[in-house]
């Protein structure tokens, strides 16, 4: 499988292979908004802050480069749902211990 070539499309990919929706993305990176991954997915935020790529590369654990640049190896479909998974009942902790 080849690195998609930009930001955008591999944002698109990383969700495309997670089988989640861009909001719930957004809700796993816990970024600003329900729609701030599809936003940057679309092109629509062009230069996101250093934190919401950090976020999203923790999430997906993959690196900010390859998230930038396509730099390193991408994360293999296990690895995604894996770690959306993971990030999933994360979320699900915190909203039960508030």
């Amino acid at each position: 499988m080849s690195t998609p070539q930009s930001l955008q499309a591999r944002l698109e990919d990383l969700m495309l292979r997670s089988g989640r929706s861009a909001r719930a993305i957004s809700r796993c990176c816990r970024l600003k908004s329900p729609t701030h991954f599809g936003l940057l997915m679309k092109g629509e935020r062009p230069n996101p802050s250093a934190e919401t790529l950090d976020a999203i590369a923790s999430t997906f654990r993959t690196t900010v480069a390859y998230l930038l640049r396509g730099e390193g190896k991408a994360p293999s479909d296990r690895q995604i749902k894996l770690a959306i998974a993971e990030a999933e009942r994360a979320l699900e902790a915190s909203k039960a211990a508030a």
